[in-house]
Protein backbone atom coordinates (compact mmCIF):
# COMPACT_ATOMS: atom_id res chain seq x y z
CA UNK A 1 0.00 0.00 0.00
CA UNK A 2 1.45 3.23 -0.88
CA UNK A 3 1.06 6.98 0.40
CA UNK A 4 -1.66 7.17 -2.31
CA UNK A 5 -3.13 4.59 -1.16
CA UNK A 6 -3.30 5.28 2.11
CA UNK A 7 -4.92 9.36 1.99
CA UNK A 8 -7.57 8.43 -0.26
CA UNK A 9 -8.54 5.60 2.70
CA UNK A 10 -7.81 8.66 5.65
CA UNK A 11 -8.94 12.16 4.59
CA UNK A 12 -8.85 13.47 7.96
CA UNK A 13 -5.29 11.90 8.35
CA UNK A 14 -4.08 13.72 4.99
CA UNK A 15 -6.36 16.84 6.12
CA UNK A 16 -4.79 17.04 9.19
CA UNK A 17 -0.96 16.47 7.75
CA UNK A 18 -1.66 19.33 5.35
CA UNK A 19 -3.18 22.07 7.97
CA UNK A 20 -0.59 21.03 10.32
CA UNK A 21 2.12 21.98 7.28
CA UNK A 22 0.62 25.15 6.77
CA UNK A 23 0.53 25.82 10.61
CA UNK A 24 4.21 24.97 10.47
CA UNK A 25 5.16 27.16 7.70
CA UNK A 26 3.23 30.46 8.43
CA UNK A 27 4.90 30.20 12.60
CA UNK A 28 8.33 29.94 10.66
CA UNK A 29 7.40 33.17 8.64
CA UNK A 30 6.13 34.64 11.24
CA UNK A 31 9.37 33.88 13.52
CA UNK A 32 11.45 35.37 10.50
CA UNK A 33 9.52 38.44 9.93
CA UNK A 34 9.16 39.84 13.46
CA UNK A 35 11.28 42.93 14.07
CA UNK A 36 14.08 42.15 16.39
CA UNK A 37 14.60 44.35 18.56
CA UNK A 38 17.79 45.88 19.54
CA UNK A 39 17.14 48.27 22.60
CA UNK A 40 20.69 47.41 24.06
CA UNK A 41 22.44 48.21 21.29
CA UNK A 42 20.15 50.87 19.67
CA UNK A 43 22.25 54.87 19.15
CA UNK A 44 19.29 57.01 19.75
CA UNK A 45 21.65 60.09 19.72
CA UNK A 46 23.92 61.63 16.92
CA UNK A 47 26.30 64.46 17.04
CA UNK A 48 25.61 67.84 15.57
CA UNK A 49 27.34 71.07 15.00
CA UNK A 50 26.65 74.40 14.60
CA UNK A 51 29.87 76.14 14.17
CA UNK A 52 31.28 73.99 11.26
CA UNK A 53 32.82 71.46 13.72
CA UNK A 54 34.65 73.15 15.80
CA UNK A 55 32.33 72.42 18.56
CA UNK A 56 29.89 69.29 19.21
CA UNK A 57 26.73 68.47 21.10
CA UNK A 58 24.60 65.52 20.99
CA UNK A 59 20.74 65.49 20.10
CA UNK A 60 18.31 62.57 19.09
CA UNK A 61 19.39 61.39 15.69
CA UNK A 62 15.90 61.22 14.41
CA UNK A 63 16.01 65.22 13.95
CA UNK A 64 16.68 65.71 10.68
CA UNK A 65 19.73 67.79 9.66
CA UNK A 66 19.50 70.60 10.02
CA UNK A 67 17.25 72.00 12.36
CA UNK A 68 17.61 75.50 14.36
CA UNK A 69 20.10 75.07 17.75
CA UNK A 70 20.45 77.71 20.08
CA UNK A 71 19.56 80.57 16.86
CA UNK A 72 21.67 78.77 14.45
CA UNK A 73 21.14 75.62 12.06
CA UNK A 74 22.47 72.58 13.28
CA UNK A 75 24.12 69.90 10.69
CA UNK A 76 25.10 66.76 11.62
CA UNK A 77 28.83 66.01 12.70
CA UNK A 78 30.37 62.49 11.63
CA UNK A 79 32.76 61.95 14.20
CA UNK A 80 35.90 59.82 14.20
CA UNK A 81 38.80 58.08 16.44
CA UNK A 82 42.03 56.35 15.48
CA UNK A 83 42.89 55.40 19.10
CA UNK A 84 39.36 54.95 20.61
CA UNK A 85 40.02 57.86 22.85
CA UNK A 86 40.41 60.96 20.80
CA UNK A 87 37.24 61.68 18.24
CA UNK A 88 37.45 64.33 15.53
CA UNK A 89 35.20 65.73 13.33
CA UNK A 90 35.83 63.60 9.99
CA UNK A 91 32.81 65.52 7.95
CA UNK A 92 29.37 67.13 7.82
CA UNK A 93 26.24 65.85 6.80
CA UNK A 94 22.56 68.06 6.37
CA UNK A 95 19.84 67.87 4.20
CA UNK A 96 19.46 70.44 0.98
CA UNK A 97 17.09 73.35 2.03
CA UNK A 98 14.70 71.50 -0.49
CA UNK A 99 14.78 68.19 0.63
CA UNK A 100 12.10 65.47 -0.15
CA UNK A 101 9.72 65.28 2.73
CA UNK A 102 9.37 61.95 4.45
CA UNK A 103 5.94 60.34 5.32
CA UNK A 104 5.31 58.13 8.25
CA UNK A 105 4.76 55.29 6.12
CA UNK A 106 7.98 55.05 4.01
CA UNK A 107 10.02 55.46 6.69
CA UNK A 108 8.86 52.67 8.33
CA UNK A 109 8.76 50.71 5.23
CA UNK A 110 12.94 51.78 5.43
CA UNK A 111 12.17 54.24 1.85
CA UNK A 112 13.35 57.47 3.27
CA UNK A 113 13.78 60.00 0.19
CA UNK A 114 15.99 61.94 2.07
CA UNK A 115 18.72 59.26 2.23
CA UNK A 116 19.68 59.92 -1.06
CA UNK A 117 19.77 63.93 -1.12
CA UNK A 118 21.85 64.50 1.71
CA UNK A 119 25.13 66.89 1.24
CA UNK A 120 28.39 66.98 2.89
CA UNK A 121 31.39 68.89 3.77
CA UNK A 122 34.48 69.38 5.14
CA UNK A 123 34.72 70.33 8.52
CA UNK A 124 36.49 74.06 10.06
CA UNK A 125 35.65 75.46 6.60
CA UNK A 126 33.53 78.29 5.98
CA UNK A 127 34.45 78.46 2.53
CA UNK A 128 33.89 74.65 1.79
CA UNK A 129 30.59 73.92 -0.39
CA UNK A 130 28.00 71.71 0.20
CA UNK A 131 28.01 68.38 -2.15
CA UNK A 132 26.29 65.16 -2.61
CA UNK A 133 26.61 62.64 -0.46
CA UNK A 134 26.51 59.97 -3.11
CA UNK A 135 28.31 61.63 -5.94
CA UNK A 136 31.98 61.54 -6.46
CA UNK A 137 32.68 65.01 -4.55
CA UNK A 138 30.75 63.62 -1.10
CA UNK A 139 32.78 60.56 -1.35
CA UNK A 140 35.40 62.14 -2.11
CA UNK A 141 35.43 63.85 1.35
CA UNK A 142 34.32 61.40 3.25
CA UNK A 143 37.35 58.76 1.29
CA UNK A 144 39.83 61.52 2.79
CA UNK A 145 39.41 61.31 6.58
CA UNK A 146 42.82 60.26 8.04
CA UNK A 147 43.72 59.90 11.59
CA UNK A 148 46.16 63.07 12.01
CA UNK A 149 49.14 61.09 12.71
CA UNK A 150 48.86 59.27 9.54
CA UNK A 151 48.27 56.12 11.26
CA UNK A 152 45.81 53.44 11.36
CA UNK A 153 42.52 53.52 9.76
CA UNK A 154 40.23 56.17 11.71
CA UNK A 155 36.76 54.39 12.95
CA UNK A 156 33.36 56.13 13.33
CA UNK A 157 32.33 57.11 16.84
CA UNK A 158 28.96 57.38 17.73
CA UNK A 159 27.39 58.72 21.30
CA UNK A 160 26.85 56.29 24.38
Amino acid sequence: MGIRDTLNEKPALATGATIAVVVIALIVIFWQSRSRSTATNAVNKAYYTIDDGETVFEDDIAKAPSFQHQGAQAVQAHMFSCNGKTPFVGYLEKLPDRAPTATPSRETRGHDPRLFTSLVKTPKSKSARWVPKLGADGAAIIAAIKCPDGGSNPAEVLPN
